[in-house]
């Protein structure tokens, strides 16, 4: 339950209650990435393949860590 309220982890992957209590886990979200110049939306880019299982990790687990790792990639 903690991860469900602290990390916003999904009941279904986290807690382990709930398996049909709601639609939102993480397949069923989906990640957006821009790039940004001075703080204005330049354009949407797509996440690379070798970068799927950290944008699987966000989705389930979308914390400061994870979305910080995705963020910083090259």
């Amino acid at each position: 339950m903690s991860r469900t309220i602290n990390h916003q982890l999904s009941p279904w992957l986290g807690s382990g209650y709930g398996m049909f209590s709601t639609t939102d886990y993480g397949p069923s979200r989906s990640i957006k990435v821009f790039t940004l110049s001075y703080d204005i939306i330049q354009e949407q880019i797509e996440i690379p393949e070798h970068l799927s299982q950290l944008s699987k990790q966000v989705r389930s687990l979308p914390d400061n860590k994870n979305i910080t790792n995705l963020g910083s990639w090259k």
